[in-house]
């Protein structure tokens, strides 16, 4: 090995001492080994001591980094290196999540990982799923922060590394313990507690199970976890946290020891500024205590808890600080508060709606794109198996084609006649069908824009938005009646049908996704069963719309072998699966599937969203 080599790599590994937490020998280090690595033009290096120098920047100096891991991303992509492309997504994304903007940080870190896939990167991969995590957690989506974790544990049955066991299972315990399975959640912080190998963070972890056991009432089991982590912690956060845990449960017990608890852990963080949003917590936690003995005293910690919240943009410690000072006002005053929180409340549940279904579409499309990867290796080994069949089949084949052709014959003159049947009486379903819909969905309409008509003033503005947005309204409900019962295009054209009438369904309150279309070789398809599909799925999107109160559908194709499979899922009020059969709109998509030789299933629970899969032969 060079000298210069040895050199390169010896600062690289200097950068990455625990010696100096402040960053400042880090940083200093990584710069001579880049500096060197430059000089001898050894791009491998160069480019671990670039990725060494964005990370030291985003862990130590983060308003330098955004600057400097968008040239290493550009340099990376120069070199082509998926790794280190891998790296820089990576970095950028723990960057803008520092930032709060969460969308933009899950999709980078989501885009790192799909590039370290089946790379013997097991670490990386784990370490992007637990920022992943920690973005979704701001969410309060708690369901993802489990799978996220899930994941993480899967991954690691490799390595079984501890730092990432305990990880993954004590965000799953506050996962848990977010969703109220507190009994669940002691177990997984329990696994967490018994494999780090950092006492603090033990300490921490103990914490979680104190108040896990709080919560379930067992104030027994709680006390001397609380009082353990009092004596053997170090930090000042976590002697407070224990501290106001251990008042929280007296509080919870009815006892008055709780203020002498609480007020322990109110000191710690009055006294440590690195502390102030830990404090907004004891302040509300005194507010409770005092809003029957001291109203006053409990406004009072309930008003400076909320605008610490403010001034520190911690919008659920206000929402918290607002539902105090709703109870504990009155007269004017209660609906000012009872305004603001519901304002607030608001926003931040259409903000953290949206972010829900950004991030569950880009993890959806993210293993939509893994499962593909695994079906186009397998349909490439399934070629390779049916070509050494090929020749076997063409003699079977002549054989059946000369004792089949007499009797098919036969029965395509019997189809045919029966073909023309069937076509009178569906043309007839079809004009009934079509004057119900103009019946019940837009002659109240039309009767009601001509009497508005008639009796309002059509020169006053607003009389005339009004009739405007009437007239759209027939419009659009007509321009889907005949949607909904027009002519198919089975051509080439097909595809970008099918996606129309699915996008159709999209709007403000619901998000409509589909993927794996463009999957499937569609000129393969019979025109007949392209059809099926088509009207298939309006039916499904038909009944979402009008009954299942979704704001969230998802539309997957997928090739298995000669069949085409489609799965249909929303997150709506679902349906009792005992009266699944009197629906008429889902009989005829029974009707439909077994037209074309498929097979279905139902799977409806209420309020917990309606599913349908079937499957066909191409």
């Amino acid at each position: 090995m060079a000298p210069v080599v040895r050199q390169i790599q010896k600062h690289i590994a200097n950068s990455a001492t625990d010696a100096d937490s402040s960053g400042t020998y880090r940083i200093a280090e990584i710069n001579k080994a880049l500096e060197l690595a430059v000089a001898a033009k050894i791009d491998s290096l160069q480019l671990k001591a670039i990725a060494g120098k964005s990370e030291t920047l985003n862990w130590y100096f983060t308003d330098q980094s955004e600057s400097y891991t968008k040239d290493f991303l550009q340099f990376s992509e120069l070199k082509k290196d998926t790794f280190y492309i891998a790296m820089a997504k990576r970095d950028l994304g723990r960057y803008y999540a520092t930032k709060g903007k969460d969308t933009l940080a899950y999709g980078l870190l989501n885009n790192a990982k799909q590039l370290l896939d089946n790379r013997g990167k097991e670490d990386q991969e784990m370490y992007i799923l637990l920022l992943q995590s920690d973005i979704v957690e701001r969410s309060n989506d708690y369901g993802m922060v489990a799978d996220l974790n899930v994941d993480v544990l899967k991954l690691n049955k490799k390595n079984n590394n501890r730092y990432y066991y305990a990880s993954a299972n004590n965000n799953l315990g506050i996962a848990d313990k977010s969703m109220h399975n507190y009994r669940k959640a002691i177990e997984n912080f329990e696994k967490a507690a018994d494999s780090t190998d950092e006492p603090e963070d033990r300490w921490i972890i103990k914490n979680n199970i104190g108040l896990s056991y709080t919560y379930l009432g067992d104030y027994a089991k709680a006390r001397p976890i609380f009082e353990s982590v009092i004596q053997k912690t170090t930090v000042d956060a976590t002697k407070a946290r224990a501290y106001d845990n251990l008042g929280f449960m007296y509080y919870k017990a009815g006892d008055a020891k709780s203020l002498e608890y609480y007020k322990k852990g109110y000191e710690i963080r009055s006294n440590n500024p690195m502390l102030a949003s830990d404090r907004i917590v004891s302040e509300l936690h005194l507010s409770d205590y005092y809003k029957n003995s001291n109203p006053t005293l409990a406004v009072q910690y309930a008003t400076t808890a909320y605008d610490r919240a403010t001034k520190m943009r911690r919008i659920d410690d206000r929402l918290e600080a607002l539902k105090r000072l709703t109870a504990l006002s009155s007269g004017v005053a209660v609906k000012s508060y009872s305004l603001k929180f519901q304002g607030l409340n608001d926003s931040i549940s259409r903000v953290r709606q949206s972010k829900k279904n950004t991030f569950a579409q880009i993890k959806y499309e993210y293993k939509d794109t893994q499962e593909e990867n695994l079906r186009r290796k397998a349909s490439e080994a399934q070629k390779t198996a049916q070509l050494a069949k090929a020749e076997t089949q063409k003699l079977g084949l002549g054989i059946l084609i000369l004792i089949g052709g007499g009797a098919i014959f036969f029965v395509i003159r019997r189809m045919q006649q029966k073909s023309r049947e069937e076509k009178l009486l569906e043309s007839y379903k079809t004009e009934t069908r079509i004057a119900k819909k103009v019946h019940d969905e837009l002659a109240n309409d039309v009767f009601n824009v001509m009497t508005f008509a008639e009796i309002k003033d059509l020169s006053d503005t607003e009389n005339k938005e009004i009739l405007l947005e009437s007239l759209d309204k027939i419009y659009t409900g007509s321009r889907n009646i005949s949607r909904e019962n027009s002519s198919i295009d089975t051509g080439t054209l097909y595809p970008e049908q099918l996606k129309e009438v699915i996008k159709g369904y999209k709007s403000e309150q619901v998000n409509v996704m589909s993927s794996g279309m463009d999957q499937i070789n569609w000129d393969e398809v019979d025109p007949t069963k392209k059809i099926v599909v088509y009207r298939v799925l309006q039916e499904l999107l038909v009944n979402m719309k009008k009954h299942s109160k979704s704001s969230l559908v998802v539309v997957r194709f997928q090739l298995d072998g000669n069949r085409i499979q489609i799965d249909y899922s929303d997150n709506g009020v679902g349906i009792d699966k005992n009266k699944l059969a009197v629906k008429n709109g889902l009989r005829n998509v029974e009707t439909r599937i077994e037209s074309i030789s498929g097979s279905y299933t139902f799977d409806a629970v209420p309020n917990k969203g309606f599913k349908v899969s079937f499957s066909f032969p191409k």
